[in-house]
């Protein structure tokens, strides 16, 4: 079994610990105390990040860090954007 942690892609900020903030602030209420640093480092969460912008190269330079930081853990993401057609597109030109 794994955490389940929701978060926004808009809300990942540059800085120290900001990803870990973030990710203690969304836990559900029953689970406020625990030591995350532990659980990402056994790979005891899964984390969903919503509304991923993948031309937002800030964010996904934070997001790849933080993956590879934690690489243990299951890593889930929704885009905003039809990347099937990005691809497409580029593929063809």
């Amino acid at each position: 079994l794994t955490i389940p942690i929701l978060v926004d892609f808009r809300d990942f900020k540059p800085g120290q610990d900001r990803i870990i903030r973030l990710l203690n602030t969304s836990l559900p209420a029953s689970l406020d105390g625990i030591n995350l640093r532990q659980i990402l480092d056994e790979g005891l969460s899964t984390i969903l990040i919503d509304d991923v912008i993948v031309t937002d190269d800030q964010r996904q330079s934070l997001l790849h860090e933080f993956i590879v930081s934690y690489p243990r853990n299951r890593f889930i993401y929704t885009t905003i954007q039809d990347v099937r057609h990005r691809s497409t597109i580029t593929a063809s030109t």
